[in-house]
């Protein structure tokens, strides 16, 4: 399996631990947030990052930064 296919295939379980970690690994701050609040954020950055990844499209990592 590629790379590509691993992260597209587990995206959802991906960002679900990364929310559990922010929530309660990371800060008192993350752990206050709201879930669905962190998951609309580690949504768009997982998609950001993937498209760096993949593609060298640095556009949804830019938005996210100006967002």
């Amino acid at each position: 399996m590629k790379l590509a296919q691993i992260l597209e295939a587990y995206r959802t379980p991906l960002i679900a631990e990364w929310i559990r970690r922010l929530q309660t690994e990371v800060s008192p701050r993350y752990s206050r947030r709201p879930k669905e609040e962190l998951r609309q954020t580690v949504s768009r950055v997982y998609d950001a990052n993937l498209a760096v990844v993949l593609h060298n499209d640095y556009s949804q990592i830019d938005a996210h930064i100006e967002w």
